[in-house]
């Protein structure tokens, strides 16, 4: 039993002290984003980093929307209305899948809809 608590201890410290983040997770600053390729903290106080595509945000290489709304990839690379480029986006069934500020809604396109859902 102590050996395991040890372990337990270790471990919890090791990913407390180590910079990091992953998209979706909450963030308050650029640094805790830090273990993302390019990724820092958005204003809805996630962590996310710039894409051009679904493989850039961890999903298997040739990821389609539609494989994101047959639930095959958790994260979308997703371009807002007015936005400059794209940036990975967690995929969400609900606001309780959402970190910091931001809700679950759904993706649209042109007024269609995208069959899944982001925090944003």
């Amino acid at each position: 039993m102590r050996k395991m608590m040890a372990c337990v201890a270790v471990a919890f410290v090791i990913v407390a002290c180590s910079g990091g983040g992953s998209v979706g997770a909450a963030c308050t600053s650029n640094s805790q984003c830090s273990a993302l390729s390019g990724g820092y903290c958005a204003a809805g106080g996630i962590c996310t980093r710039p894409c051009s595509e679904h493989a850039d945000c961890g999903c298997a290489t040739g990821t389609t929307t539609g494989d994101i709304a047959n639930g095959k990839c958790d994260v979308a690379c997703i371009t807002f209305q007015g936005a400059t480029g794209s940036v990975c986006t967690p995929v969400c069934a609900n606001d309780g899948d959402c970190q910091g500020a931001t809700t679950c809604n759904q993706v649209t396109d042109n007024g269609v809809s995208a069959g899944y859902s982001i925090c944003d």
